[in-house]
């Protein structure tokens, strides 16, 4: 299960991370103008889908401090859940 996580971060980090590098490069000023609304729902899903690692150590099928992930996760999901709102 933990790969499968990691396998869909992967995918959608790499997704994120290609069309906003795509679309800056290439006419950053249009891209300034576009709905980015799509962009947005993939970047507070990666981030809440971060969720499960919790549950994965948790129920032990992961490593990991659940005290040291729990924050960093709940760290990163306030800020982007506040700045994409």
């Amino acid at each position: 299960m933990d790969k499968v996580i990691n396998i869909v971060n992967l995918l959608g980090w790499s997704f994120l991370v290609i069309k906003v590098g795509f679309n800056v490069f290439i006419d950053p000023l249009e891209y300034l103008l576009t709905d980015i609304s799509f962009d947005l729902k993939i970047l507070r899903f990666m981030q809440l889908f971060q969720i499960f690692d919790i549950i994965l150590i948790l129920f032990g099928k992961s490593k990991g401090s659940m005290v040291g992930s729990f924050f960093q996760i709940l760290g990163r999901n306030l800020i982007t859940l506040i700045f994409t709102s």
